[in-house]
């Protein structure tokens, strides 16, 4: 019995859509109340049909404004304000804790391939969900990390340097070796 409610539960949590997870809910609810007929299941299932839709966050509405970098990656930045975060691909050179004004934004979509690893899905389970279209700088940071970050972009083998700290290789194993022990 508690094994069938546990499974309604689960797949409350993968439908990850409130409607969806309303709409299945009362529809588990009439199968549990003719399988079952017992008050105290029913009871059970619907708070944690309404715990689950309190665990699948819906996505924040990303909206206009300012903005400041959180995150460098090795082709993109990440920015945040009070409520979202927000991917910012732009071929300015952008430093942790600078502001910059969002004009446009609009949902981050890939083509996914079952097998393959999925940009979209990746930044979702970070609370990614938009990116932005068209940005302008308000404001260069003078942070000590920012300046440590502009001081190690400047070195000669910056990219292993960054790499390193970033997780993210563009370069072979090998070839980071052998720049490492020069």
């Amino acid at each position: 019995m508690m094994l069938i409610v546990s499974f309604g539960f689960l797949a409350c949590i993968i439908l990850k859509d409130p409607l969806c997870i309303f709409c299945f809910s009362f529809c588990f609810l009439l199968y549990l109340n003719e399988r079952f007929h017992s008050k105290r299941i029913l009871i059970v299932f619907t708070i944690l049909s309404l715990f689950s839709i309190v665990l699948v966050k819906p996505c924040k509405e990303a909206e206009k404004g300012i903005y400041t970098i959180s995150e460098i990656k090795q082709s993109y930045y990440v920015a945040k304000n009070q409520r979202t975060r927000v991917l910012v691909q732009s071929d300015l050179d952008l430093n942790f804790k600078d502001q910059i004004q969002v004009d446009s934004l609009e949902p981050i979509h890939t083509d996914d391939n079952f097998t393959l690893f999925s940009f979209t899905k990746y930044n979702a389970s970070k609370n990614v969900f938009y990116k932005t279209k068209s940005i302008r700088i308000l404001k260069k940071s003078n942070s000590l990390k920012s300046k440590l970050y502009a001081y190690i972009a400047s070195q000669k083998n910056s990219k292993v340097l960054l790499s390193l700290y970033y997780g993210i290789h563009e370069d072979t194993i090998d070839e980071i070796y052998t720049m490492l022990c020069i």
